[in-house]
């Protein structure tokens, strides 16, 4: 059994976790108190106002507002409209998103919400059950018609994909194409009995970008800028069939940015569409692992609007190229206050909080939400088992590790994984188990020096033999580079010489 000056230099404890990022620059700590003092309130829309502003930035005036309320503000719910069918209420429907729509032409009670309303009517058996009863009931409802557009727009874009065209097989075409028609009908029926209805040109402008109906695009645009010619869905939705990806061209994509300039005053959302030109380019730019130069470019748009792509994007460039700092936190979190990002940017921001803020409870948060976005992903299994671990949550730790142990893509994930599960076991004095484990990582692993050491502070505890010549295994494989490494080394051998001392001494 081990004792002494060794079993001590072995236990060495971990640095101690300081969650007051004590080491981040003062604006840095100041950002990120508040957004952890924000991220605890449970309502989206109060959770995203109380969000810190990025510092330093020069978003136009009430553009953090607007963002907050655009995406996480109340909305018309597919429950709402179901619960006032069954009480064949039609025209309490009508009036929810009448009331909205009148709104978006309020000088007082201005709201974006008319367009967040459609959202909710998506591709899903729901929303084309519920689409098809609403018009049974109410043919005449411009709500009603556009409600069944959205759900066959996005049906189309469900047959479409998101591959090149030349890519997408010729029945996902056709079924395109025919969905696309019928939203076509339903949409221009919207507009017939409520030409003012913002989100059936968006729906008609997103069509023709998706069929390449330059016609149909320049009539649903030109009437919509008719209604409102400062909408930000309108724009946003233009500018996006304006991307060269799309048969169109910076120079087309400014031009238009140009023509919003004027109105973002007084409509600070529409900043959204007037940076996307330098958004899309430096996504070509990270495309081609040019990360340094898409830095250049997104760095003054981060500061110029609320856009989370930007956000995002910096943030993984900076990473990409071992830039990785507080900022790169800073700006993964204000991505995260307007949108949920997709799974690996949640997972990414999840382990920034646990490495770089140490603060595991906080990347429990996010890593949770990558986890449900995607249960197969084994490092987001592994994340969570070191934050649970930190946490002194063995049991949870161990069941996260032992998913994480089972992988065979991540390159070194099964190594490290036993290791910290070896590691978790001791800690919670559970030394048989960690001891078949140890089995296990040696006898995979045997270059990798920590298991060594896992080894005899396993063995140690048990009163077993092989845990000295498991420790000088451990001082022969250990990399010495490392300073930390290094002083651990040190301090072993020096118990490993007083104890064979004391052995040659018996």
């Amino acid at each position: 059994m081990l004792s002494g000056p060794l079993a001590l230099a072995a236990d060495a404890p971990e640095v101690a976790l300081d969650p007051s990022y004590a080491g981040a620059p003062t604006e840095v700590r100041e950002f990120l108190v508040a957004a952890h003092a924000a991220d605890l309130i449970t309502d989206p829309l109060g959770r995203c106002l109380a969000f810190p502003d990025l510092p330093g930035n020069q978003w136009p005036e009430g553009m953090a507002r607007a963002h907050c309320e655009a995406n996480h503000g109340p909305k018309i719910t597919l429950a709402q409209v179901q619960d006032l069918l069954d009480r064949d209420a039609v025209s309490g429907i009508d009036a929810l998103f009448a009331a909205d729509l009148e709104r978006h032409f309020s000088a007082t009670g201005f709201s974006e919400a008319i367009h967040s309303d459609f959202h909710a009517f998506d591709a899903s058996y729901e929303a084309g059950r519920l689409t098809k009863a609403w018009l049974d009931k109410a043919p005449g409802s411009a709500y009603g018609q556009a409600a069944r557009a959205s759900y066959y727009r996005r049906m189309a874009w469900q047959a479409r994909g998101y591959e090149w065209m030349k890519d997408t097989p010729g029945e996902n075409v056709v079924r395109m194409r025919e969905f696309a028609a019928l939203a076509v009908k339903h949409y221009r029926r919207a507009i017939e009995i409520e030409p003012r209805l913002l989100p059936a040109y968006v729906g008609l402008i997103n069509i023709a970008n998706m069929i390449s109906d330059s016609g149909m695009e320049q009539w649903a645009l030109q009437a919509a800028r008719s209604v409102d010619p400062a909408c930000p869905d309108v724009a946003a939705t233009r500018m996006a069939s304006l991307e060269p990806r799309w048969g169109g061209s910076y120079a087309l994509m400014q031009a238009f940015a140009d023509e919003q300039a004027p109105f973002v005053s007084r409509r600070p959302l529409l900043a959204l569409s007037i940076v996307a030109p330098a958004i899309d380019a430096a996504n070509v730019l990270m495309d081609s692992d040019q990360y340094a130069q898409a830095i250049e470019v997104l760095r003054p748009v981060a500061l110029r609007a609320t856009a989370p792509d930007a956000q995002e994007d910096l943030a993984d460039s900076m990473l990409q190229i071992g830039q990785g700092s507080w900022m790169t936190l800073v700006h993964l979190l204000e991505a995260a206050r307007f949108r949920q990002g997709r799974p690996y940017i949640v997972r990414t921001l999840g382990r920034s909080l646990l490495w770089h803020a140490r603060d595991p409870a906080w990347a429990l948060r996010y890593l949770k939400q990558a986890n449900r976005l995607d249960p197969d992903d084994a490092y987001v299994h592994y994340l969570m088992a070191s934050s649970y671990r930190r946490l002194g949550r063995i049991a949870d730790a161990e069941r996260h590790y032992r998913i994480a142990i089972e992988d065979d893509e991540v390159e070194n994930l099964r190594r490290d994984s036993l290791h910290e599960l070896v590691t978790t076991l001791g800690e919670g004095q559970q030394y048989e188990k960690a001891l078949v484990e140890v089995e296990i990582l040696n006898r995979e692993f045997p270059e990798f020096a920590l298991g060594w050491r896992d080894r005899f502070l396993v063995l140690g505890p048990m009163g077993m033999e092989g845990g000295l010549e498991a420790a000088e295994k451990y001082v022969e494989l250990a990399d010495r580079s490392d300073p930390a490494v290094r002083e651990d080394v040190e301090q072993l051998e020096r118990g490993i010489a007083k104890l064979r001392e004391e052995i040659d001494g018996r």
